[in-house]
């Protein structure tokens, strides 16, 4: 009994690690969302939202994702305590690891009353926390037990030590304690009640960097002074031998030679920057939406440094008439891929968010946050078509015969001349975020105000589901409307088509929704679940711990654009074969579990003479062969592993299963 409860549970390990094992990141889209910088002696570390953290060994040149135990993958904040690296995330609190980055553990986060860790500090063997709302936390066993230490209420945006006084920069100005937190004060001359952003001390002048600008002190932090700089976001500050440098929140990098007095802008690529950082004779920006760049001419010059860096939010996906794949990233513009998805390259509008993408014959349409694009040789150039839009914020497209709809923040436009003009389209003043059509009725999912409906061409536009509901994105299967919904999970049309009934699937916010290979797929904020019976239940797939913005379905592959991690990739067949077994498992068996040099396989009740396969987890096919009752047949040639094994078509097979190989 004990050796068939071992065998039961080794292959319930490997049906989940076969799930995970199906997703692969494709190469790129390379950038992304850098949110904290450290280092050790040996290796650079970032943190991004969405991604965890990327580590680069080689001066950053190239990186590599080191997420291993960390249950989410936002981060905050980055430190060095006693050689441990140490951060701090978004939502799960506090994960260090002690061998640079290999793994991460979680100390339990005892005493934090919020898992949201916006700065740390490490001073004199204590390490410092400022949370989101929650005040200063305090550990001096780096980071297991933690206690408060004050300013309860307050985000914590950075804290620094100077001459032995600990400082607090706070969304309510700048504090300081004069013993180790145990009691604060607040500055009431300047800088006041602003927001404090970061910290930096070059020779014996102090900076602060704050949403509108910057101060500095020349007494050690007693007074401060305004910095001349035209009220701009200072997101960081860092010192070099020669210079002090400051990145800004649309302005992109200034630098100064003569502490501060005048500033003057350096040449870079990126307006927004969240962090800078001093790495040997390196300097480097984090950007908010381009990944990493890198200078060694004291912040003169910049190259961005992304290989390995796939930490794009993906937004939009699709697939043109020359079967080019595109995607649209947040910040960043559009990617695209002539290998089938493998890998992806720019390919223009930098610096734009794109909110969707549709194609129409070999034109591509591409809304974004600053209007309408359009691409009539496959995305090698781009031109605006925004004659007639009262709003630049475009969120999705659908097409009806020769028009082009468009929703906007502020209503529908239509266009009936491939996008040259648009006029407008009824709904006005409602935030369109979804539309789709089903025959010649038109649909349109708004923010905060449910779904209209129209049947004459957008002319008259009726209420219709949903109300007061955020209706996120649309999909059709065999007829049939599924809505996503922002609070509420996923929503299918009656088959009257008199209302949305709620699917299996509530409670979640749904951000995207794709029609593939006959199921429904819904992208959350914790991943991708499916449905092969419209909506009725619903499955998880893996692909934990990222938020899903997007899909793309091509023959058998479905692609997946999440939030801080870019494009990942899986076989559909694969994916669901651990959830979906149209013929009893009971009729087939395999033996002996482990096999060694030989399999034998025998079934009751199946089609005479039925095609079988055995393929690798990424669907590479190893070894083909007949089955009527049994088989038996070596497999010296198959390598130590966990394989597929499937009996019929590969693609809907009558069974399908797991075999493991050891020897």
């Amino acid at each position: 009994m004990m050796r068939l409860s071992a065998i039961i549970l080794s292959f319930f390990l490997i049906a989940v690690s076969v799930v995970q094992a199906q997703w692969s990141q494709c190469i790129g889209p390379f950038g992304g969302r850098v949110t904290s910088i450290t280092s050790t002696q040996n290796a650079l570390f970032v943190g991004t939202n969405g991604g965890g953290v990327y580590k680069s060994t080689n001066n950053g040149s190239s990186w590599q994702s080191v997420n291993s135990g960390l249950t989410k993958h936002y981060i905050q904040s980055l430190a060095i305590v006693n050689s441990a690296v140490c951060a701090g995330t978004l939502h799960t609190g506090f994960f260090r690891t002690t061998n640079e980055g290999n793994s991460w553990t979680s100390p339990n986060n005892a005493g934090l009353q919020n898992g949201g860790i916006i700065s740390l500090l490490s001073s004199s063997n204590t390490l410092f926390a400022g949370t989101n709302g929650y005040g200063v936390f305090r550990s001096g066993n780096g980071g297991t037990t933690w206690t408060s230490a004050g300013l309860s209420g307050k985000r914590i945006n950075t804290l620094f030590v100077n001459a032995n006084i600990l400082y607090a920069g706070t969304d309510d100005g700048l504090f300081f304690s004069n013993n180790n937190g145990n009691s604060w004060t607040a500055f009431t001359a300047a800088p006041g009640k602003t927001y404090i952003q970061c910290y930096a001390r070059h020779g014996t002048t102090l900076f602060l960097g704050t949403l509108t600008g910057a101060f500095s002190s020349t007494d050690n932090g007693k007074t401060w002074d305004t910095v001349n700089i035209d009220n701009m976001s200072v997101s960081s500050i860092v010192s070099t031998e020669s210079s002090v440098i400051i990145s800004t929140l649309g302005k992109g990098i200034l630098k100064s030679t003569d502490n501060g007095i005048t500033w003057n802008p350096v040449s870079f690529a990126q307006p927004f920057v969240n962090v800078l950082y001093v790495y040997g004779s390196w300097i480097f920006a984090g950007t908010s939406y381009a990944g990493m760049y890198r200078s060694n001419d004291d912040g003169t010059t910049w190259a961005a440094m992304n290989e390995g860096f796939a930490a794009h939010t993906v937004t939009a996906l699709s697939i043109s008439a020359t079967q080019s794949y595109f995607a649209g990233v947040l910040g960043d513009g559009i990617y695209r891929s002539k290998d089938k998805g493998n890998s992806w390259q720019p390919v223009g509008l930098e610096q734009q968010s794109i909110n969707s993408i549709i194609m129409r014959d070999t034109a591509i349409y591409v809304g974004t946050d600053n209007g309408i694009y359009r691409s009539l040789d496959d995305g090698n150039t781009w031109t605006t078509h925004n004659n007639g839009l009262l709003s630049r914020k475009v969120y999705a497209f659908a097409l009806s015969d020769s028009i082009i709809y468009a929703g906007t923040r502020v209503g529908l436009y239509r266009s009936t001349n491939n996008g040259e003009t648009w006029t407008e389209a009824g709904l006005t003043n409602e935030y369109i975020i979804a539309l789709d059509i089903i025959g010649t009725t038109l649909y349109a999912g708004t923010w905060g105000n449910g779904m209209f409906r129209s049947s004459d061409n957008a002319r008259n536009w009726y209420p219709f589901s949903l109300e007061n509901q955020d209706v996120r994105c649309f999909a059709v299967r065999s007829g049939k409307l599924f809505a996503g919904t922002t609070s509420d999970g996923v929503y299918r049309l009656s088959d009257n088509q008199s209302a949305m009934l709620q699917s299996g699937l509530s409670s979640e916010y749904i951000r995207s929704i794709a029609v593939a290979s006959g199921r429904i797929f819904a992208g959350t904020l914790t991943g991708v679940a499916y449905s092969n019976n419209d909506g009725e239940t619903w499955k998880n797939v893996g692909f934990t711990e990222k938020a899903v913005f997007s899909f793309l379905a091509v023959d058998n592959t479905l692609f997946v654009g999440a939030e801080g991690s870019s494009i990942w990739k899986t076989d559909i067949g694969i994916l669901t074969s651990t959830n979906e077994q149209n013929f009893s498992s009971d009729n087939i068996y395999t033996f002996p579990q482990p096999a060694q040099d030989i399999l034998h396989i025998s079934a009751q009740n199946i089609p005479h003479n039925s095609q079988g396969s055995i393929l690798t987890l990424d669907g590479r096919l190893l070894h083909t062969f007949s089955l009527t009752e049994s088989a038996t047949f070596p497999i010296q040639h198959i390598p130590t592993g966990i394989y597929i094994i499937t009996i019929g078509n590969n693609t809907q097979p009558l069974y399908r299963g797991l075999i493991s190989i050891a020897r």
